[in-house]
């Protein structure tokens, strides 16, 4: 499930108005794009900012250790008056355009670039990401995990399919605020945790949130090793709490 290398981020800087009510979908279009590069730049512990200022007369790139940016200006005004389809569409081309301009000065991959551009415009805007499935102990099951991400808040659901019956039984697993997983990295892997139940292994096996192939039903288990009991029941609470409202905060390199 490591696919947002390098990590992303739009900065859109214009008096009065606040990104994540302006475009509150933008990180669907950067997790798409990251989706379909696919880690093919290697680029592991770095960062793309993509920042959208009024007064940046021509783009230009920078870099700062492992943070790099690409500064551009639209017309913010015209930019509002379109419908978000549209503006999905404005957002990977930036995207796009950024990332071809800092590969031409960096030296990255510019067929992968191009390529991801274009299956995210194949995938219509919009990001889904499954795993690859894993095949249970009894190899009765095969198991993958969905991601979905609506906003700030990225859902995980489980998708076991019935290698007999090619019946799919979906359950959700967790509902969290994107940076648990973007940014923090606390949701990493999944799997079988036995040949029943199948979803996410959190804090390296000492917390899973599985699925069960007889009832489907959601099962929370706690195998602490290094960790009380406690702590991982804050780990998970923390993971579950309600998305706060955020303002735009000045960033730059």
């Amino acid at each position: 499930m490591n696919f947002l290398n390098p990590y992303i981020e739009i900065y859109l800087r214009y008096p009065n108005v606040d990104q994540h009510e302006l475009i509150p979908f933008y990180r669907e279009i950067l997790w798409l794009f990251s989706k379909n590069l696919n880690n093919r730049l290697r680029m592991f512990q770095h960062r793309v900012n993509i920042e959208i200022k009024d007064g940046y007369e021509e783009p230009r790139n920078f870099q700062f250790e492992s943070i790099y940016a690409y500064r551009t200006s639209i017309d913010i005004e015209s930019f509002k008056q379109l419908d978000e389809l549209s503006q999905r569409k404005e957002i990977l081309e930036l995207v796009h355009k950024g990332f071809i301009s800092l590969a031409n000065e960096f030296g990255w991959d510019t067929n992968a670039i191009a390529d991801a551009y274009n299956k995210s415009i194949k995938d219509n805007y919009e990001f889904v990401y499954r795993t690859d499935s894993k095949l249970s102990r009894n190899k009765k099951y095969k198991g993958s995990i969905r991601i979905n991400l609506t906003g700030r808040l990225t859902t995980f659901t489980s998708e076991l399919l019935n290698i007999q019956t090619e019946e799919l039984q979906t359950t959700q697993l967790l509902q969290t605020e994107q940076g648990n997983f973007a940014w923090w990295r606390s949701i990493r892997e999944f799997g079988w945790m036995d040949s029943d139940n199948f979803g996410l292994k959190l804090m390296k096996g000492e917390v899973w949130i599985t699925s069960n192939t007889h009832s489907f039903e959601l099962t929370e288990t706690f195998k602490p090793k290094k960790n009380s009991n406690k702590l991982l029941e804050g780990f998970l609470k923390e993971l579950k709490e309600p998305i706060q409202s955020i303002k735009s905060t000045q960033h730059t390199i």
